[in-house]
């Protein structure tokens, strides 16, 4: 019963903390648009993972599954910042996954809670 409670507890704080890093990158994609640059604006890894407050692995991860494209110039990995927002804003309301990464994540959140 209570970790259920948590889990769901969890899952909430995980997912308004995305829908914030959302709003961030739909922010960013705007000013962007508005520079009337015809030129995709392109994002490394640690871009994308500084953006969504993830690790660069687990963006490496979410381009691996095919969740979040991602191009490619030469060995160097580019994520294009609308493919970005299009991304971000599927994955709003969709359950989120567990990975290692989203376990040390939960981790680093209860430790907050404890302090």
């Amino acid at each position: 019963m209570f970790e259920d409670v948590l889990k769901h507890w969890l899952q909430e704080a995980i997912r308004a903390e995305l829908n914030e890093v959302s709003q961030k990158v739909e922010e960013l994609a705007a000013r962007l648009k508005n520079t009337g640059s015809a030129f995709p604006v392109f994002l490394t890894a640690d871009d994308v993972a500084s953006l969504t407050k993830v690790r660069p692995q687990t963006v490496r991860s979410w381009v691996s599954s095919g969740s979040l494209p991602a191009h490619y110039a030469g060995r160097k990995l580019r994520i294009r910042l609308d493919e970005l927002e299009a991304f971000m804003q599927r994955e709003k309301g969709e359950p989120l996954s567990s990975t290692a990464d989203d376990d040390d994540r939960v981790r680093e959140i209860l430790a907050s809670i404890n302090e």
